[in-house]
């Protein structure tokens, strides 16, 4: 029995092995039963090595002592065959030169060379490559494309050359659909160097690297493009020198590089260097950084442009020298438009040069019991302590009457705003919008402004209260007698709003605030 099944296990290898090979010759007659010794009959050498010994026999099994014509080991193929089996892996060994330099030759002329349809581990491993652990010269689709792999879709663990080179691809030069366990397979039209359809943690994982972590030389269109990741779209942990480092980009007709080692180093680009078009949080966010979090050297356009962000533009958490420098450029920073405040600062403010167009403002609450409105002389009712960040103190105010203590002039309401990230409660302004009894608002303190006028006001006039209305005057003048016999003009005593910069027009007047 045991005789029986070593002849049948080496009958089996003696029909596998030989598939790669090229077809034998065509099936000749046996003269009579072979035999180990007999005359040297070349149907009978089944291993095809110029005798017939007992390795022929073991090889021919079933057949042995047979006549007539029967087919070799090699005149047949196993095409439509499924084999199945645990730790009998199929191997081919050797060495095999010109003119395939292959063990393993594949070709189909409709289809894939080679598809791996599950893997429950590697899909394709490469434990060794003196040269390119992969090379995929020209495809007509994908160069390499993985459907499913329960571990890694292509790993290659030591290669002398490149890990993974393709140097022509109709499509993508290398795409994986979905890797571990992501629902969906993002796919889309365009070809891509790398093109990631959907990871179940980091679309691109750069551990640890002795030079460039990511390197783009040259690209027309997407050098790396993340389509989906749960977690980090590009994560590099540990890079000797860049952790990204782009050339040039898109029509960039030079590559710069520095000798510095940095997170990102875009070398040209024919836009933008970094272009955030939307992000659910930061569109930049630098937590930690040794130097400046942000530095722009020298900008012609944009130095940083962000389109839309749904929280911060950008945010700094961290920074041991500046935030955000700006070393040159023909606006260090332009806020066009702001729902809230165009910029907030949470400690003092320094300003080298002058400061165009700047009011001080105060925030208050209305503490009287009549509307204000933006244009409103009003007069301090009162201090309280603010439960708002950003202030100390509440004024109250109330709309000023003649002989109260001005204190400035309504800029419009303010209405209370929590932080999405860090839940920081502010007052933040509604300019041209009045304010109810106990409502909040914003009181110009110092600058120019327009205010309610009654009368004749002329240009340098000092104005006051007029009336309970919270329009101003100019204030009255008159002569007096002196004690020489001559005359002298006097003005009133009464608590000055600021100087008219203008005449009343449509009932306003421009008026620099500065309460007296």
């Amino acid at each position: 029995m045991r005789l029986r099944t070593i002849l049948t296990l080496a009958l089996t290898l003696g029909l596998l092995l030989p598939a790669v090979a090229a077809a034998a010759p065509t099936p000749s007659a046996l003269a009579g039963p072979c035999a180990p010794g007999q005359t040297y009959d070349p149907a009978c050498d089944v291993d095809h090595d110029g005798d017939v010994d007992v390795m022929d026999v073991q090889l021919s099994a079933g057949h042995w002592n047979q006549s007539g014509t029967w087919m070799s080991d090699n005149d047949h193929d196993h095409l439509g065959q499924t084999w199945v089996g645990s730790n009998n892996p199929l191997k081919i060994g050797g060495s095999f030169g010109a003119p395939d330099y292959a063990a393993l030759v594949l070709a189909n002329g409709s289809g894939s060379g080679l598809s791996v349809g599950a893997a429950a581990a590697t899909g394709v491993y490469v434990g060794s490559a003196g040269g390119t652990g992969l090379l995929v010269s020209s495809a007509g689709a994908d160069g390499v494309f993985v459907d499913t792999a329960g571990n890694t879709g292509v790993s290659i663990n030591s290669a002398g050359t490149y890990g993974v080179n393709v140097v022509d691809s109709g499509s993508d030069g290398i795409h994986v659909c979905r890797a571990g366990s992501a629902d969906t397979c993002g796919q889309f039209s365009t070809n891509n160097g790398v093109e990631i359809g959907s990871a179940e943690h980091h679309g691109v994982f750069v551990s640890d690297t002795g030079g460039s972590g990511v390197v783009v030389n040259d690209t027309n269109g997407n050098g790396l493009w993340v389509v989906e990741a749960v977690f980090d779209g590009l994560r590099v942990d540990d890079p000797g020198n860049d952790g990204v480092s782009i050339c040039r980009a898109g029509n960039a007709t030079q590559c710069f590089s520095s000798s510095t080692n940095n997170g990102v180093e875009i070398g040209s680009a024919q836009d933008h260097g970094v272009r955030v078009i939307q992000a659910g949080s930061a569109g930049l966010r630098v937590d930690t950084a040794g130097g400046t979090g942000v530095y722009l050297d020298q900008i012609g356009g944009s130095g940083m442009y962000v389109e839309n962000a749904t929280n911060d533009g950008l945010h700094v958490n961290q920074a041991g020298q500046s935030g955000v420098y700006v070393g040159s450029a023909i606006n260090g920073i332009n806020v066009n438009s702001a729902s809230n405040w165009a910029a907030t600062f949470g400690g003092n403010v320094n300003i080298s040069g002058t400061c165009t167009g700047c009011l001080l403002a105060q925030m208050a609450i209305n503490a009287g019991g009549e509307t204000l409105e933006p244009g409103d002389a009003v007069a301090i009712d009162g201090i309280d302590a603010s439960p708002f960040g950003g202030q100390d103190k509440l004024l109250r105010v109330r709309r000023a009457t003649p002989g109260s203590a001005l204190v400035g002039v309504v800029s419009g309401r303010a209405e209370p705003y929590t932080s999405p990230e860090d839940g920081a409660n502010t007052l933040v302004p509604r300019n041209d919008e009045p304010a109810a009894p106990g409502e909040y608002l914003s009181v110009v303190i110092y600058g120019p402004v327009q205010i309610k006028a009654t009368g004749d006001i002329q240009l340098g006039d000092r104005v006051t209260i007029a009336d309970g209305s919270g329009g101003v005057r100019a204030l009255s003048t008159f002569q007096v007698q002196r004690i020489d016999g001559g005359v002298a003009e006097m003005t009133e005593e009464a608590p000055v709003l600021g100087v008219a910069l203008d005449v009343v027009n449509d009932e306003l007047v421009w008026v620099l605030v500065n309460p007296q």
